[in-house]
């Protein structure tokens, strides 16, 4: 058994959202999955330069 797919459209709008807020992680509305997603995906875009070109 393994993880499920990513919503990465939903990631990317948690990410944004936590960015123009500065809310917790932990606190993203539901809309945006889970944190324990978004953050990963965060910490990947900005190591691999993604964030900065948004």
């Amino acid at each position: 058994m393994g993880r499920g797919t990513v919503d990465w459209r939903k990631a990317l709008n948690g990410d944004i959202f936590r960015m123009r807020t500065g809310c917790q992680w932990n606190k993203l509305p539901k809309q945006f999955g889970d944190a324990s997603t978004a953050h990963p995906a965060f910490q990947r875009w900005c190591r691999d330069g993604v964030m900065a070109k948004i």
